[in-house]
């Protein structure tokens, strides 16, 4: 259980009052509100293990242009700005291994 130091940010106003402000929201939050599929978690983990789109593609027999939607929709639940950061981020979040 976290404390609420930990979930906002405290100042000290003016007149000695201390102010509570919301800290921004942690990546993990993100992620529980924007869960990845499970393909895109399995899009995930092959990407790590070095398999390119059509690699991936030819094992879970479906088009290169879906596996590029679910690289695209990782990014974007994850906020990262490209394939490398997602895997690190899945790594060190154990979303993947």
């Amino acid at each position: 259980m976290t404390s609420n130091y930990h979930n906002n940010m405290m100042m000290t106003g003016t007149a000695g009052a201390v102010l509570s402000m919301p800290m921004p929201e942690s990546p993990l939050r993100v992620i529980h509100r924007n869960k990845l599929s499970s393909r895109e978690t399995e899009t995930l983990n092959f990407v790590s293990q070095g398999m390119t789109t059509n690699d991936i593609a030819m094992l879970l027999n479906l088009s290169p242009e879906t596996i590029e939607t679910h690289r695209k929709n990782i990014l974007r639940k994850l906020r990262v700005n490209n394939i490398v950061h997602a895997v690190a981020f899945g790594l060190r979040n154990k979303l993947i291994e």
